[in-house]
């Protein structure tokens, strides 16, 4: 059985539709201009084009390594540039003649030999530098070859190379923050946006949450670190949310997006959780910095469901919950700190990220949320909460809650059912 894309499948019911004649033709041209156009992919023959290509780059390398002490610098320089230049050819040619999917991983293959070339010729002529700085240049010159050739696939590679080089420094960039990191990210995110590659956008997400969560982990553990960056999650995901119910910004990755931010924000608040001990109460200005993005992030949350209320939208009830997490997340990491409020939390905002799954449809979601669930039950078992007892009554405690929400929720739903 083929597995098609969302774009692929929409199409083919519509085509389906009016094949039978449920939609008339003008009808199902009008849905077809608003799908899109199917994108120019090849399934499991594009991984292995794409595959072939990773292994010319990786054997014309190795070659070329092979052979580099008989070479003279001359014969280095001008091999380096007739495979470059040669790739760019062929990708001006395959433009030329319409051939998009040969365009596309040939500029991979100019992408990943550019980089290639700027380590070979920094070893030639032994220019002492940072690796992290042949990244970063290697990273330009992909993000430009993504703009200049339309190119989805340099455009991942140029989000990878940009985690690549924000990692490399991590742990040696005296900055608190890296937040040169974001002038190419919103570059790409906005290169990606205009070209409306999914998988792209995955790639920018990861990117954006591996710098986001390095630079938590990399602090010494300030809770007002962790109250704005619990404010900044619930702020984003009220506007995602609002965002998939009306003008959908991001072109349908709403839902993808909302598992993101949810992870980075569950994931931020890991240390925490787990180390509660060592995290530097916020006091002073650190203490109002904090409370104060909570406050806005609250208000925020608390516009968006009144206004998705007032117009009907179909995540208002989306909203409402965003705002019940927000004041039960803060109220248990920052204000209570009782022994199992934050499990319960943390337990509530894995099975909510299964439920959102479901009202939206989408897979990401629903799988995070059972991963979530898992290793939140595995963690709280390997914590102990007190004693072997206690954990016992926290696991009942929770099974018993779960199962009463369940049965509430179902004779609810039934009830507007028969309302309706």
């Amino acid at each position: 059985m083929r597995h098609l894309s969302r774009t692929a499948f929409l199409r083919a019911a519509v085509d389906d539709w009016q094949a039978r004649g449920v939609l008339p033709a003008d009808q199902a041209d009008a849905l077809r201009a608003d799908i899109g156009p199917e994108a120019a992919g090849r399934g499991f023959m594009g991984f292995v084009v794409i595959a072939g290509v990773v292994s010319l780059m990786f054997g014309a390398m190795t070659f070329v390594a092979a052979n580099w002490e008989e070479m003279s610098r001359l014969a280095r320089v001008l091999l380096i540039f007739a495979a470059l230049w040669a790739s760019w050819g062929g990708v001006l040619y395959a433009r030329m003649t319409g051939r998009t999917w040969l365009s596309a991983v040939l500029t991979l293959l100019a992408c990943g030999l550019f980089g290639a070339g700027i380590m070979l010729i920094s070893q030639m002529y032994h220019i002492q530098g940072n690796p992290r700085d042949a990244v970063w240049l290697w990273m330009l010159g992909t993000l430009a070859a993504a703009a200049l050739a339309w190119s989805p696939m340099a455009l991942a590679l140029a989000f990878g190379l940009m985690a690549l080089w924000h990692l490399l420094g991590v742990f040696d960039d005296l900055a608190p923050v890296n937040w040169l990191f974001l002038v190419p990210w919103l570059a790409g995110a906005a290169l990606c946006l205009a070209m409306r590659s999914r998988i792209v956008a995955h790639m920018g997400a990861l990117a954006l949450c591996a710098w986001a969560l390095s630079e938590i982990i990399v602090e010494d553990l300030p809770e007002a670190l962790f109250m704005v960056t619990t404010a900044a999650g619930f702020a984003v995901l009220a506007l995602l949310l609002a965002s998939h119910a009306r003008p959908r910004l991001l072109q349908g990755f709403e839902p993808e997006a909302v598992g993101y931010v949810l992870a980075l924000t569950g994931l931020s608040l890991l240390p925490l959780y787990l180390v509660p001990d060592e995290a530097t109460l916020a006091t002073g200005r650190a203490a109002v910095l904090g409370w104060s993005a909570l406050a806005a992030s609250l208000v925020l949350c608390i516009g968006l469901a009144v206004m998705g209320q007032a117009r009907g939208w179909r995540t208002e009830y989306d909203q409402w919950v965003t705002v019940g997490a927000l004041v039960l997340t803060a109220l248990a990491f920052f204000v209570l700190r009782w022994p199992g409020t934050t499990d319960l939390v943390l337990l509530a905002l894995s099975i909510w990220c299964v439920r959102i799954g479901h009202r939206l449809d989408s897979t990401l979601l629903r799988v995070l949320g059972a991963v979530w669930f898992a290793g939140m039950m595995l963690t709280i078992y390997a914590k102990t909460l007190g004693d072997l007892l206690g954990t016992s009554l926290f696991y009942l405690g929770a099974g018993a809650l779960l199962l009463a929400g369940a049965f509430i929720a179902t004779r609810l739903g039934r009830r507007r059912e028969g309302k309706a």
